[in-house]
């Protein structure tokens, strides 16, 4: 299992800061002590268990945005070479790379919201506040652009997270120029994963 998730992180070259930051999180987690140095300050069967369960849960929400970086990268590279090879529709098989997209920031959100968490336990292993911080360092737009995506429903409706109008800020990225703003949803320009988020920016998260 270890060697398996050693081997599926791999990075593209512009990325070598991320490659490590994978790699320290997999140390982390991987670590037999990582356990026992959250539990050693616990008496009580409950807060033990829920500990326990919390760091199940964010290890495999690391698996599982590890996986989907590696399905969206493979999709990313053959993009308009082997798009014949799936027996399905293309207007199907091109929501595949999405797919794969929204699934990796899911998992990073719900790793960095686990992490939170465990960042307020008493016993902290090291490297533990590093991670959350160097995370939302690579992905600012983390929460934005997962809360836009849970709630496209607002967003088309021009409602920020309260209900309330949006207030659309420019956008300048090299694929859209909307001085104004614009309502952009649920696009993948090259690497990045970008939508509009309720504060009206728009928001994005480069998977590479």
């Amino acid at each position: 299992y270890d060697a398996y998730l050693k081997k599926t992180i791999t990075v593209h070259k512009k990325t070598k800061q991320k490659e490590s930051f994978w790699m320290e999180i997999f140390q982390i987690l991987s670590n037999p002590s990582l356990e026992l140095s959250f539990l050693d300050s616990f008496n009580d069967n409950t807060s033990a268990s829920e500990v326990m369960m919390l760091l199940l849960q964010l290890e495999n929400n690391f698996i599982d945005a590890n996986l989907s970086y590696n399905l969206f990268n493979a999709e990313y590279n053959k993009q308009g070479v082997n798009a014949t090879d799936l027996s399905i529709p293309s207007k199907y098989s091109h929501r595949l790379i999405f797919i794969y997209a929204k699934s990796f920031v899911q998992a990073l959100d719900n790793f960095q919201r686990i992490l939170k968490i465990l960042s307020t336990y008493p016993t902290l292993p090291n490297g533990i506040p590093e991670i959350e911080n160097k995370l939302l360092e690579f992905f600012p737009d983390l929460r934005g652009v997962r809360n836009s995506m849970q709630h496209m429903e607002d967003r088309i409706r021009g409602l920020d997270n309260k209900n309330k109008p949006l207030k659309l800020q420019p956008i300048n990225d090299g694929f859209i120029n909307a001085p104004n703003g614009a309502y952009a949803f649920d696009n993948l320009h090259d690497t990045k994963f970008k939508t509009t988020m309720s504060n009206g920016y728009y928001g994005e998260i480069d998977i590479y």
